[in-house]
């Protein structure tokens, strides 16, 4: 049961609420999912990249310092992104909440977006693709959701991947962080 004396709640970037409740675990989980309007006309190979990209750092650090930095705090941080949500996932000990979203926040709002790391996250996305077999979930999806980013193939996506540019990446995040 939720005692509603160890509940606080805090504002975030943006008017997002941050709601807490105070345990004797030291373990925290925190989860922002920031849903936003769907995202029209854009690549979908977009979102895969930018969430490879997420995993290397900010504009302010590159991955391995701020890899080291999460290492040192006990912080393991996840970004994932669609069409229609951001999401970002946090689990460190209680002490470290603060820096978890603070790290999420740098991410998130300033993310490496480079020559050099969106060739790299577009060839080990291709890579990956590329082993993967078809399957009968695969099909159906395809005919469920057509014109849906679930609904793409394995084959499309690399399609989509071959044709997509910085530019587009670029776009993408920012329209996800501007979508009302």
């Amino acid at each position: 049961a939720i005692n509603p004396e160890n509940v606080n709640r805090y504002r975030a970037i943006n008017n997002f609420e941050i709601v807490t409740n105070e345990s004797v675990i030291d373990g925290v989980n925190v989860c922002v999912a920031m849903p936003v309007e769907t995202i029209k006309n854009v690549n979908p190979a977009a979102s895969l990249v930018l969430e490879l990209i997420y995993k290397e750092g900010s504009a302010y650090r590159d991955g391995k310092a701020f890899n080291n930095d999460m290492d040192r705090h006990g912080i393991s941080l996840s970004v994932g992104n669609g069409s229609d949500e951001l999401s970002a996932y946090a689990t460190c000990s209680l002490d470290e909440v603060g820096k978890a979203l603070d790290s999420l926040e740098e991410v998130i709002y300033n993310p490496n977006i480079t020559e050099e790391k969106f060739n790299y996250a577009k060839s080990e996305i291709m890579e990956r693709l590329s082993k993967l077999e078809k399957t009968p979930m695969e099909k159906l999806n395809g005919e469920l959701f057509k014109n849906e980013y679930i609904g793409i193939s394995a084959s499309e996506m690399l399609d989509h991947l071959k044709n997509l540019t910085i530019d587009e990446v670029r776009t993408f995040q920012h329209q996800l962080l501007e979508a009302d």
